[in-house]
């Protein structure tokens, strides 16, 4: 989930722990019905400099590339308790692009 916090994106992730069995509980819920489940192969690749300067920062920048299709996403730390400040745009390489 993302919104936008003071003109800036903000990335909202939250992660749950679930009992044995509660898949099966989920995929039959009908809120979740129209969610499209298929199955897509990936491939993300981080990149920060040799002394690790963006983690360092609390930042990260990756490509992911799903088919033909490769996105840049740079992440920087936020003041929100689940959220951090997320851009992505389509570049042409698997690799990041300063454009």
């Amino acid at each position: 989930m993302s919104r936008h916090v003071a003109g800036h994106p903000l990335e909202l992730e939250i992660k749950f722990l679930l009992p044995a069995g509660a898949q099966a509980s989920l995929d039959g819920h009908a809120a979740l019905q129209s969610v499209d489940g298929r199955e897509r192969h990936e491939v993300t690749t981080y990149f920060d400099t040799a002394a690790g300067d963006l983690a360092r920062k609390g930042a990260s920048l990756r490509v992911r590339r799903c088919g033909r299709r490769n996105v840049q996403t740079l992440k920087l730390g936020s003041r929100e308790v689940f959220g951090r400040h997320e851009w992505e745009w389509p570049v042409k390489a698997e690799t990041p692009s300063t454009i």
